[in-house]
């Protein structure tokens, strides 16, 4: 849910508020939206109670990034501007759908962690040898025990996932900022530095990496490198395509504690 965004509020300079959208259905008392278009809406209807009028300052995490693309570009329909829109590690929907190839494993194995071939008979085991000889042995799986809210954050999950399957990228006149973590799975690593959203964007893209696997963004040291990348994006009109990860440490962070939980405004405790 949004508290994943806790610790990168709080090191947010205090001038700057920082509101999170939490997906419908979390909480098990709302069914979970079922399109792009349709949580975008949801989004929208929210942000306009704490700020009426543009400009705005979007970002999404992985999928999030999908929605908050969805969100610029309706907003600018309705001609209100978007000062920065930034997607953190988040892959392109189409680049979900094409499976990766043999020329794509052979273009960029050079650029995979070691220890991920390490881990690649257990993960074979798990996610391809094991279902199949299960299927051929006719074995049913286990059923699961999940807590209602384990649950409800399962429909959610496969929810947003069908959406984002389903979701046909538009393209867009908007200046993007890529964040991309650089221990990545084949399927982000053969889709190029924009993640794949160089072909809909039509507009600048800046690219900057952070270092982390895609589930650990917002630890450290990819949170550090996330929020002197977001306070230099704020303080500035553009960052130079040529930014450094060294110039990025170099800059300032500090601590916001505003995050908005949907459309309730939710003040959160710093961490003691």
């Amino acid at each position: 849910n949004v508290l994943v965004f806790k610790a990168f509020a709080d090191r947010v300079r205090p001038e700057q508020p920082v509101y999170a959208l939490q997906a419908a259905g979390v909480d098990g008392k709302m069914e979970p939206d079922q399109t792009i278009e349709v949580m975008a809406d949801r989004y929208l209807v929210a942000i306009r109670q704490v700020q009426s009028t543009g400009p705005y300052m979007l970002a999404g995490y992985s999928g999030g990034g999908v929605i908050a693309y969805e969100m610029a570009r309706r907003l600018k329909q309705e001609g209100h501007g978007t000062s920065l829109l930034m997607l953190i590690d988040t892959l392109e929907p189409s680049q979900m759908r094409s499976p990766v190839t043999m020329l794509d494993r052979f273009r960029n194995m050079h650029r995979v962690r070691l220890y991920r071939y390490g881990d690649l008979p257990k993960v074979l085991w798990k996610y391809q040898l094991r279902p199949r000889i299960r299927k051929l042995l006719g074995v049913p799986d286990l059923p699961t025990m999940r807590t209602p809210l384990e649950a409800a954050s399962d429909a959610v999950d496969v929810a947003y996932k069908n959406a984002q399957w389903a979701y046909n990228t538009p393209e867009f006149g908007v200046d993007v900022v890529v964040i991309r973590a650089t221990d990545a799975r084949m399927n982000f690593l053969r889709s190029g530095p924009s993640l794949g959203w160089s072909r809909f964007v039509k507009g600048r893209i800046q690219i900057i990496d952070v270092d982390a696997e895609h589930d650990f963004v917002f630890t450290e040291p990819s949170l550090s490198q996330l929020l002197n990348a977001f306070n230099l994006c704020v303080s500035t009109p553009a960052i130079s395509p040529a930014t450094t990860s060294a110039q990025l440490n170099e800059a300032n962070d500090s601590s916001s504690d505003m995050v908005e939980q949907h459309v309730e405004r939710a003040k959160l405790a710093k961490a003691s």
